[in-house]
């Protein structure tokens, strides 16, 4: 399931890709050759692709217009513009250079096609869009077999067609096993598509009377309804040389249903039902703790340190010290994963591109670097503030 799943998300990626590429028709052209150019005038047209065959109920539709240009949008009106560029007659077929990209300057980036007999358009070669770029032909992962994209003409009666589309922002669902000697675990999952490109999550989940915490993170693309997820945290269960790949579709505008790792002792993906969810207010865990630092000579600075998480991984750390009279605070906020079956933890502020990693020993206290507000990270010892 999870190979065909993940076959499907990408081919649908590539697929929209194409089309949005494709569309970037090229020179001008018409049947007569009169104010336009007639080596790009046999591909003059409106295309879709229908990916229900897939699975996914999407499609998408490309526009190459008489004087060479190309829109590539989700209905027929052609009121959405995706991408931009021309298009060009090369001896093996056209190639498709690119202006714009997900509505930034493109340069140097190309890809070809040709022209079949049935009067689709099939790509050979890198399909760019977005932050996506898959290849055409692809391999299917289950069956072996080399898929390739094409765009197909519009048919007369086909009309405007309303798209679900993906939106980024925070989810949150549950899913129910069975662990061990046969008892219910419940995994709450909170997933968070940031803005960024980068997605992060915490899952909780109680077993023998103890809440574990598990957390995963990475990078992201979507393409309407279907998103792509690489973990940075998780290897694929069949090589351990690749990241775990991961994918989600939106069903509609609040509810997806996502294949993922719910947790750090799962041996595969399971499928979740996501709606869209308001960022928790209240912190599920609380900690503490003093940091000390040397001014030189027997001076010395406390700071007051205190650390509140909430469900869906998300932070506020404060550092506060008096100085001549005055009380100095510091405050962080950002992302943090919890893995309390390993006793590891990530932490990645706001704004920064990295995280840092830390550690949770047997009494559950915090060892990692968080700032104080001046010079660089300390090293601190966060401990569990008691309910």
């Amino acid at each position: 399931m999870k190979k065909l799943w993940l076959f499907v998300v990408t081919s649908i990626l590539a697929l929209a890709m194409s089309f949005t590429l494709v569309a970037c028709g090229g020179n001008e052209n018409n049947d007569d050759g009169a104010g336009g150019d007639a080596d790009v005038a046999d591909v003059v047209g409106d295309y879709s692709v229908d990916l229900s065959a897939l699975g996914m109920p999407l499609t998408v539709y490309l526009r190459i217009s008489e004087d060479g240009t190309f829109k590539f949008s989700s209905a027929t009106d052609f009121v959405a513009d995706k991408n931009s560029g021309t298009v060009s007659k090369i001896s093996t077929g056209y190639v498709m250079i690119y202006s714009t990209i997900n509505n930034e300057s493109a340069s140097g980036k190309t890809t070809n096609f040709t022209k079949e007999s049935d009067g689709s358009l099939k790509f050979d070669g890198t399909v760019y869009y977005g932050s996506t770029k898959p290849s055409s032909p692809m391999e299917n992962e289950d069956t072996g077999e080399m898929h390739y994209l094409y765009a197909v003409p519009v048919t007369e009666d086909e009309g405007p067609t309303d798209t679900v589309t993906l939106e980024t922002g925070l989810y949150y669902g549950t899913h129910e096993s069975t662990g061990m000697q046969g008892a219910t675990v419940i995994y709450r999952y909170y997933l968070d598509l940031r803005e960024d490109g980068k997605f992060t999550s915490l899952v909780s989940f109680d077993m023998m009377g103890t809440t574990y915490y598990g957390y995963d993170y990475g990078t992201y693309s979507m393409m309407g309804a279907m998103c792509r997820m690489t973990s940075e945290v998780y290897q694929d269960f069949d090589d351990e040389s690749k990241p775990l790949t991961e994918s989600m579709q939106a069903m509609s505008e609040t509810e997806i249903v996502a294949e993922l790792r719910v947790g750090p002792m799962a041996t595969k993906t399971a499928d979740v039902t996501m709606e869209k969810a308001e960022a928790p207010t209240s912190a599920i865990l609380k900690y503490e703790g003093v940091c000390t630092i040397q001014m030189g000579g027997a001076m010395s600075l406390d700071f007051d340190l205190t650390l509140d998480i909430y469900a869906d991984g998300s932070y506020t750390y404060t550092a506060t010290t008096v100085m001549m009279g005055e009380t100095n605070e510091y405050t962080e906020t950002g992302y943090i994963g919890l893995n309390t079956t390993n006793s590891t933890l990530y932490i990645l502020p706001d704004d920064v591109t990295s995280g840092l990693e830390g550690s949770i020993d047997e009494n559950g206290s915090i060892s990692a670097k968080f700032s104080v507000g001046q010079g660089a990270p300390q090293d601190v010892v966060l401990t569990p503030v008691a309910e």
